[in-house]
């Protein structure tokens, strides 16, 4: 199967559902839903089949909450 006929397909079944969208944006909701789930990033690389983590970094959507999380680790934790 093309990746044309697939975006052709998504976009008529958005269009019957009364949704705005493409293949590609679903490809960018699929990739930020799963690193905000918790999956890392070279997982989602593989899921979207890309050889490059470059190429995958393009549809990943990180917002200040992941970003302060993230930091948040490197902060030291009170030992008891």
């Amino acid at each position: 199967m093309k990746a044309k006929t697939v975006g052709t397909v998504i976009s008529r079944a958005f269009n019957r559902a009364g949704v705005r969208g493409s293949a590609h944006q679903l490809r960018h909701y699929f990739a930020t839903s799963l690193l905000r789930a918790g999956a890392d990033s070279r997982v989602v690389q593989t899921l979207m089949r890309h050889e490059s983590l470059a190429t995958t970094g393009r549809y990943l959507g990180v917002d200040d909450a992941q970003q302060r999380a993230a930091l948040n680790l490197l902060q030291p934790r009170p030992t008891v």
